[in-house]
C-alpha cells in the first residue's frame, strides 16, 4: 500500500475526464498544425470519417526499423538473467481502431463516454461505456471509475462485455494493458489528486492478471535497486506502468528524494532496477526498443515529450514544444498520440515534423491492434 502524504509530487495526470468527441477547431499553439480534424461524434451521431490516422501512418519518418535480433537490452545495473530480449508485437498485427474518452467542458454530463474510431474509414462508434481511465490491448481492456474514495476496476473483452469487476483503493490515475491482453496495471491516488503538486499525493500501483481478475501485487512489495542498493525510503511512489511483449517485464516511474526514475521490472524475480533519470509516464514502443515519456525541463508542471532509445540510452525531444501532461500512446513505431487536455494530437517519434490535431474533444487514446 502506498504511503499517504508522500513527500514528492511527481508528474503527469495521464487521462483527463471529458465530454463528447466533436468537430471543433480552436486556438492552437504556435507550433501546431490542424490536419484532417473532421472526425468526431456529437450527441446526434457521427459527423465525420477517419482519414487523418491513415495519412499519418503513411508519412515518411526516420524512426529506427523494428529489431531483427533478440539480444538483451544494455542495462548496466540489471543482471543479465533479468534482461528481456526485445519482444515486439507480432509482425502481422496492425492498428485497427483508436478508443478515446469524450471530453467536453461545455457538456460535463457526457464526460468519459467511450467512442471507437476505426482505421478503415467507418464512422466513429459511440459505446455504452463510461470510464475515467481506459485502456485496451489484445482481447481485453480496463475501465476505471470512481466509487466514493475507491476505484471500481472493470475488465472487459473486445466486445465490451464485463469479465471481472474489483475494487482498488484511491482515485483513478493510470491504466495500461500488456500487448496480448493478459496483464494489466492501474495507478490510483490514495492521497492527493495531481502529480504536479509536490508533497501532496501518494499512489497505489497494481499489476493485475486480467484472465483471472486477480491482483498480482502492489508494486511497492517488489524490491527496487539503484546503483546496486535497495531503495528503501518512506517517500517512494510508483506509477505509469508500460508492459513489454513477454508477460514478464515492464517499465514504470519511480519517485523518491525529489527525483523521478525509469525502472525496469521483472515479475519473475519480483525486482526492479532504475535505468534512467527524469522519466515520467513511460510508454514502450510496439517494437520494444524505445520509451516515450514526459521529461521535466523547468519548474513543476513544465514537461517536454521525449523518446529514449533503450539500446543507446540517448534521448530525442519531440517536436511538440508545449508542456503536455499525459502518458502518451504509440500509434505505430514512428508516431505517438497524446492529449493536451482537450484534443488528441499526433507527432513523429524521431523529433521531426509538426504536431497534428487528429481528434477534437477527446482524451485517453488507446490503439487497439489486430491481424
Amino acid at each position: 500500500m502506498a504511503k499517504r502524504g508522500a513527500a514528492f509530487a511527481v508528474i503527469a495526470v495521464a487521462c483527463v475526464v471529458g465530454g463528447i468527441v466533436v468537430v471543433v477547431i480552436g486556438a492552437l499553439g504556435s507550433n501546431a498544425q490542424v490536419t484532417n480534424v473532421k472526425v468526431g461524434v456529437s450527441s446526434s451521431g457521427p459527423v465525420g470519417r477517419l482519414t487523418s490516422f491513415r495519412t499519418i501512418l503513411t508519412s515518411p519518418t526516420s524512426s529506427p526499423p523494428a529489431p531483427t535480433s533478440r539480444s538483451p537490452l544494455p542495462f548496466t545495473d540489471v543482471p543479465a538473467g533479468a534482461q528481456d530480449p526485445v519482444a515486439p508485437r507480432a509482425g502481422s498485427e496492425r492498428p485497427q481502431m483508436v478508443l478515446v474518452r469524450a471530453q467536453n467542458p461545455t457538456n460535463p454530463r457526457l464526460n468519459g463516454s467511450v467512442t471507437a474510431v476505426p482505421f478503415a474509414g467507418a464512422d466513429p462508434q459511440p459505446k455504452q461505456l463510461f470510464c475515467e481511465r481506459l485502456y485496451f490491448s489484445g482481447p481485453r481492456g480496463i475501465c476505471l471509475v470512481t466509487r466514493d474514495v475507491d476505484s471500481e476496476l472493470t475488465i472487459l473483452d473486445r466486445q465490451f462485455h464485463v469479465l471481472h469487476t474489483l475494487t482498488v483503493p484511491g482515485l483513478p490515475s493510470r491504466a495500461r494493458v500488456s500487448p496480448d491482453g493478459r496483464l494489466g496495471s492501474v495507478t490510483t491516488f490514495v492521497a492527493g489528486h495531481a502529480y504536479a503538486a509536490p508533497g501532496t499525493f501518494s499512489t497505489y500501483t497494481a499489476l493485475i492478471d486480467l484472465v483471472t481478475g486477480k491482483i498480482i501485487t502492489n508494486l511497492e512489495k517488489y524490491k527496487t535497486y539503484r546503483n546496486g542498493k535497495v531503495v528503501d525510503a518512506p517517500d517512494v511512489n510508483y506509477w505509469g506502468v508500460t508492459f513489454a511483449g513477454d508477460d514478464r517485464h515492464y517499465y514504470a516511474t519511480l519517485a523518491t528524494g525529489g527525483r523521478t526514475y525509469l525502472v525496469y521490472g521483472d515479475m519473475a524475480q519480483r525486482k526492479m532496477w532504475t535505468i534512467h533519470q527524469n522519466v515520467e509516464c513511460p510508454s514502450l514502443s510496439p517494437d520494444g526498443t524505445r520509451i516515450a515519456f514526459k521529461k521535466l525541463v523547468g519548474g513543476p508542471g513544465d514537461w517536454r515529450l521525449t523518446v529514449l532509445n533503450l539500446r543507446t540510452m540517448q534521448e530525442q525531444p519531440l517536436a511538440e514544444t508545449r508542456s503536455i501532461d499525459d502518458q502518451v500512446e504509440w500509434l505505430d513505431n514512428s508516431h505517438v498520440l497524446y492529449s493536451d487536455g482537450r484534443d488528441v494530437w499526433s507527432v513523429r517519434a524521431d523529433g521531426g515534423g509538426t504536431p497534428q490535431r487528429v481528434l477534437s474533444h477527446a482524451a485517453s487514446p488507446s490503439v487497439v491492434w489486430g491481424s
